[in-house]
């Protein structure tokens, strides 16, 4: 079962992709699961991918949306996974209880991305992402090595903001997604089933030049 479970849609400051695209492209590139993680929101599950949506894409077409987001907090980002409103607090130990609260998994994304040693923080987390595909490999290889030392589960994610980034970086679980289903026990198999991380990431000039470009376009447009 492969999974992408780090994906902006047009509902982030800094993406212009279509919800409708996203599934298209992730369906092409073979994946069974995906997360759209919006950064400080969760629009996209109001619209276009409500619970109803979200079955019928998964009977349809067999993938399975994960409710999921994106939050900035004072020691830099957490995505919540398997959400059910919108996270509204910014302070790192709150927004953990507030995903906790609602029986979410809380993911450390691109864990050198911030100032605080992320070490300090993994206790706090259920998963660590050790392939981003925004971050350089250095720090790649550093979030390895610390999911490692701290016997911390671990994901991959594309972090796409971008068509030809999904699926670049994934997490491949021996879960079948055929058993997967829209009920509160789903999320078990996320932190408790083996996995695989691969990919790589993309050039940084690349990656981030076409996200500042749509942020300025977005902007331009409102």
């Amino acid at each position: 079962m492969m999974c992408d479970l780090h994906i902006h849609s047009k509902y982030s400051f800094d993406s212009l992709m279509s919800p409708s695209l996203i599934t298209r492209v992730a369906k092409i590139r073979g994946l069974s699961v995906i997360s759209i993680t919006d950064h400080g929101n969760m629009r996209i599950y109001n619209n276009e991918f409500s619970d109803q949506n979200r079955k019928e894409i998964f009977e349809q077409h067999g993938i399975y949306i994960i409710k999921g987001m994106e939050i900035k907090t004072n020691y830099g980002d957490i995505i919540g996974l398997f959400l059910e409103s919108e996270i509204s607090s910014t302070e790192f130990d709150d927004v953990i209880s507030e995903i906790r609260s609602q029986n979410g998994v809380a993911v450390l994304p691109h864990p050198f991305h911030r100032k605080v040693n992320p070490k300090e923080l993994l206790p706090k987390v259920d998963l660590v992402e050790t392939v981003n595909g925004r971050c350089n490999p250095e720090q790649n290889m550093k979030a390895r090595s610390l999911a490692e030392q701290t016997s911390t589960p671990v994901l991959g994610g594309s972090d796409a903001h971008i068509y030809w980034e999904i699926g670049r970086v994934r997490s491949n679980f021996s879960q079948n997604s055929d058993n997967l289903s829209f009920s509160p026990d789903s999320d078990s198999w996320i932190v408790n089933n083996q996995r695989t991380v691969e990919g790589s990431p993309l050039p940084y000039l690349l990656t981030h030049g076409v996200s500042f470009i749509s942020g300025r376009i977005k902007r331009i447009l409102r």
